[in-house]
Formats: structure tokens, C-alpha cells, sequence
């Protein structure tokens, strides 16, 4: 079976909340639509807590997931690992040079992924063989 990762994207202009750049910037909002042969979570965030501030987190893209991560990340957050698996990211950028850039680079990751789990479906398991 061949792997399909099919992503919606949606860019906006944005005064973030709160304010990121001075007069706003550029909101990238990238969602997993479907996926064949492979999760959709294919987007590892990394969970950080406030422990002065419990139980207040903050969630960061931190890459996209490779394929021995995506058995060894969970795909949802928990208390014993600072990582886990999404199927969608929000980020923000200063322009729509540098929003471009990243989006490229992120597409581009998940190209390696889609043919690193092929590659990794198609493998053939080693047999053994004894010659007499």
C-alpha cells in the first residue's frame, strides 16, 4: 500500500494573541486532511510546563515525525513524556517570505516521511536459510 499524506493549509493575517510581532504577522495553519498508510499525526509537539504557573502548558511545533517516531511518540500528550503526536499546527511568522520558507521545508519533510514509510511497508523480512 502506497502512503498519502494530504494537508489542508490556511494563512491569515493576524494580531496574535499575545502580541508575537509588533503590528501582527502571518498565521500558518496546517491540518492532516487524510492519510493512507500512516497516521495523520504526523506532527510532533513538544509540551512544556509552567510548573510556577501549574497546570498551565505551552504546546510548540517541534518537528516533523520520522518514521521510527511515529511508533515511539504517543499520538496525544501525557504527564510522563514531553512529546506527542498531532495531525495539525499553528504557527506564526513575522513575513510571508519567511511563511513560505517554512511551509516549503515542512512539506518537504513530509515528502521524506511519505517515501521513508514505504520503504519501510515494502521491506522484506530476512529468512533464514541452512545449506547442508
Amino acid at each position: 500500500m502506497s502512503t498519502s499524506i494530504t494537508c489542508t493549509k490556511a494563512v491569515s493575517q493576524s494580531a496574535a494573541n499575545p502580541p508575537v510581532f509588533l503590528g501582527g504577522g502571518y498565521r500558518l495553519d496546517l491540518a492532516v486532511t487524510s492519510a493512507t498508510g500512516i497516521s495523520p499525526k504526523v506532527f510532533i509537539m513538544q509540551r512544556e510546563v509552567d510548573t510556577a504557573q501549574a497546570p498551565n502548558f505551552t504546546d510548540t511545533f517541534y518537528s516533523v515525525a520520522s518514521v521510527e517516531q511515529m511508533e515511539s511518540v504517543p499520538d496525544a500528550s501525557s504527564p510522563t513524556t514531553p512529546f506527542y503526536r498531532s495531525d495539525s499546527i499553528s504557527l506564526m511568522f513575522a513575513t510571508l517570505e519567511e511563511l513560505e520558507f517554512a511551509l516549503q521545508a515542512i512539506l518537504t519533510t513530509l515528502s521524506i516521511l511519505k517515501r521513508a514509510n514505504d520503504l519501510a511497508n515494502t521491506m522484506q523480512s530476512l529468512e533464514t536459510l541452512v545449506i547442508p
